[in-house]
């Protein structure tokens, strides 16, 4: 005998195979018949379509970075675990579009060109070039909108605690860098380990107008590229009132600080390497 169930929806009694399982539904089925369910699902999506579009782009806005690197990673695993599934895809594309091959690579070789021409004119032309900025940068008109840029810069520096840190990494980094000898090859939030958002949470975004953003292991300690870098990762950051910071300086570390930079690092083994080498560790 088949048994029965009657949907709560089209009120018909209906074999129990027409209705989806349900681990919390009675007898373990939901309450309306499949097509009931599918109609119900239906009429919700196009009830809710503009409210879900309108979240899904804040979404989008809010958390762009974050997107962009997960994107990223995903696209680098996805090529590692199917290298010959894409090189067949890129192949057969190839091979079914010549013309569009051929225009991509004519246009490819055209920016090359174009960017070693202007490489080359630079080159030879640089005192010119610099003549001719600074006579463009003396006109009143434009010492006028230089001014402005740098009040609004200043002025954005001084209420957004967020843009301050961002302005405050960037410029320590690449004077580390270039203090060295070296070129910052990489985007800040890479070097750090972390997004911004992420190093705010950690921070105390509240506090980071009024402290210095301080390295627990000095960046004067380190003397390679690869340790200066190691140096600037998230772990290694703290807050310190600035005069806390400026009496501290690039001496007598704590131990116990080292200790747990160290644990939290990525790469200990070069902490490791850069606390030994020096002599200020209490």
């Amino acid at each position: 005998m088949i048994e029965l169930k009657t949907c709560t929806l089209c009120d018909k009694p209906l074999p129990k195979d027409n209705f989806r399982k349900q681990k919390n539904g009675k007898e373990g089925l939901n309450a309306r018949c499949i097509p009931c369910h599918d109609k119900k699902r239906k009429e919700s999506r196009e009830r809710t379509f503009e409210k879900r579009r309108r979240y899904a782009k804040k979404y989008r806005q809010d958390n762009k970075e974050q997107i962009e690197e997960y994107r990223k990673e995903y696209s680098k695993k996805y090529y590692q675990e199917n290298k010959r599934k894409v090189k067949a895809k890129v192949a057969e594309y190839a091979k079914n579009n010549p013309e569009k091959i051929k225009a991509y690579k004519k246009q490819e070789h055209v920016k090359r060109k174009k960017r070693e021409l202007d490489r080359r004119y630079k080159e030879k032309n640089r005192q010119g070039i610099l003549t001719k900025g600074k006579i463009q940068r003396d006109k009143p008109e434009n010492k006028k909108k230089h001014k402005e840029y740098s009040r609004d810069w200043a002025r954005k520096k001084r209420k957004d605690p967020l843009f301050a840190m961002k302005h405050r990494l960037r410029a320590n980094l690449h004077k580390t860098l270039s203090k060295g000898g070296y070129k910052k090859k990489s985007k800040t939030e890479e070097v750090l380990g972390c997004t911004f958002e992420h190093l705010t949470a950690i921070l105390k975004l509240e506090d980071i107008m009024s402290h210095h953003i301080d390295h627990i292991i000095p960046l004067s300690w380190a003397k390679s590229e690869k340790e200066a870098l190691a140096l600037s990762h998230y772990s290694n950051l703290q807050l310190l009132l600035p005069i806390d910071n400026l009496t501290k300086g690039n001496r007598d570390v704590s131990g116990c600080d080292i200790i747990r930079v160290i644990s939290n690092h990525p790469t200990p083994e070069v902490l490791i390497h850069v606390v030994n080498k020096s002599k200020n560790v209490n």
